[in-house]
């Protein structure tokens, strides 16, 4: 993606400048594609004047102070181990329309804290501090924010799924059909 922002600002500043709407991007007609990457690239640009810090900086920071788990490091713990609370904290959506790893306890990412606290009203008592917790997300981010956050609130054995769902997916691992026993669906199309 950073490649094609790079060659599309090149084109653009390379390109003599029209008199349309568009001359601050230097193209006659430019696609969409390449009109929604020229915004986001001068948003980017607005937003590190103005102090805004990226989300994958800040997710790339806490990457380095959490345990990052592979594919096979991650089927080797459930082959291994009793005490592992496997957390899938993507949105409902995700997890009715895609699946999840087999074993996996839905907790959404906006209701993780939550769900984890033990003072809170909709604490799930699956949560315990002698667990071996590992949460995954669909690419590894969000989950990454998780493992930091259940960390912080004190449980003390946390890991994440790098690759995220579309990773153990990809590696032809198991996926666990959950649409069927889900109270949650998606409305029919009308016609």
């Amino acid at each position: 993606m950073r490649d094609l922002r790079v060659a599309l600002q090149f084109r653009y500043r390379e390109t003599p400048r029209p008199s349309s709407t568009v001359r601050c991007l230097g193209v006659v007609n430019p696609s969409s594609t390449e009109l929604g990457i020229l915004q986001k690239c001068r948003f980017s640009q607005r937003s590190r004047a103005v102090g805004i810090k990226s989300i994958f900086a800040t997710v790339g920071e806490i990457k380095q102070g959490i345990e990052n788990l592979s594919v096979e490091a991650l089927k080797k713990e459930l082959a291994e181990r009793d005490d592992l609370l496997l957390v899938d904290v993507r949105e409902i959506q995700e997890y009715v329309d895609l699946g999840a790893i087999p074993g996996a306890r839905h907790a959404p990412r906006g209701m993780l804290e939550f769900w984890a606290d033990p003072e809170s009203p909709y604490f799930r008592d699956y949560f315990t501090p002698d667990a071996r917790i590992v949460v995954y997300c669909a690419a590894g981010g969000r989950s990454a924010l998780a493992a930091k956050a259940l960390l912080d609130m004190g449980y003390p054995d946390v890991a994440h799924l790098e690759p995220g769902f579309s990773g153990w997916a990809k590696a032809g691992e198991a996926v666990q059909e959950t649409a069927s026993a889900s109270r949650w669906m998606r409305k029919p199309k009308a016609e």
